[in-house]
């Protein structure tokens, strides 16, 4: 094997750690969540770190009671 060969690999095998690495980041950040709120607090939204929703609350004096389906 020459030594361009050489480089080519151990360049791909410092790629395979990076790739594996920033795979367990995103893993570890879509436990993490975060909350804010708006409107003096009438809306809160809770996301994780894939950006994902995974909690919204809204207060029921925003919107009729029989229109909750649709909104």
């Amino acid at each position: 094997m020459g030594l361009g060969m050489f480089d080519i690999m151990n360049a791909l095998g410092k790629f395979n750690e990076v790739k594996n690495k920033v795979a367990e980041v995103r893993e570890r950040l879509a436990k993490e969540t975060l909350s804010a709120e708006s409107g003096a607090g009438m809306v809160k939204a809770t996301v994780n770190g894939a950006h994902q929703i995974v909690g919204l609350e809204i207060d029921p004096s925003l919107f009729n009671a029989n229109e909750a389906g649709v909104l």
